[in-house]
């Protein structure tokens, strides 16, 4: 069973309307070093991570995945649309990636290429079963020693629990932070908390 844990309160405001401030002020306070973020959609939580961390990779995908839940298919964005709020003053700090989810090996392609290991990695792409596990498998590798894996929209829809982050977090062991749809694997409590921790 997934357990929950609750943060302290984290003030932030947030522009993005797919977070909330509680899950944004997470996300901020662990936005150091280098960030992996799959799923730009337009870019606005790219930009938030962009302000405050070292560099952002991003990847978002050029046609629907063949893995996306049913209800959802035609949400992948024209190539000119994705990340386009992101900021020419931050576009330094970020390394954009477009690949076509069915492809295979089009991800770990594109992590090998850069070859750096991540401080936080953001899991917000396909959220389906088959979409999230293959974004955990493939990213995983190039987390660093002391960084975090975050998913989000674990609860999407209420009640839902075969969503791809919930059904991952579930199987690997995750905890899903109270009060958020974030979720993060069990094995990287300390390290959330020793981030939030030295960032207060």
């Amino acid at each position: 069973m997934i357990q929950h844990i609750t943060i302290p309160c984290i003030t932030t405001t947030s522009s993005n309307p797919m977070l909330d401030a509680t899950e944004t002020g997470i996300l901020l306070h662990l936005c150091r070093g280098t960030v992996l973020e799959i799923g730009t959609h337009k870019g606005a939580t790219t930009t938030r991570m962009a302000e405050v961390a070292d560099r952002v990779v991003t990847v978002d995908v050029l046609e629907v995945p063949h893995t996306t839940i049913e209800g959802h298919e035609g949400c992948c964005l024209p190539p000119s649309e994705i990340g386009c709020q992101i900021p020419a003053t931050l576009r330094s700090k970020v390394t954009q990636h477009l690949i076509n989810p069915n492809v295979p090996g089009e991800l770990g392609r594109v992590l090998k290429s850069e070859g750096v290991l991540y401080d936080l990695i953001f899991i917000d792409g396909d959220h389906s079963i088959a979409g999230v596990q293959r974004d955990f498998e493939t990213s995983a590798p190039w987390l660093s020693p002391t960084g975090v894996m975050l998913f989000h929209d674990c609860w999407w829809r209420e009640g839902d629990t075969e969503m791809g982050p919930m059904h991952l977090l579930r199987r690997h062991g995750g905890i899903i932070l109270n009060k958020t749809l974030l979720g993060v694997l069990e094995v990287h409590l300390d390290r959330l908390y020793t981030h939030l921790r030295s960032s207060c």
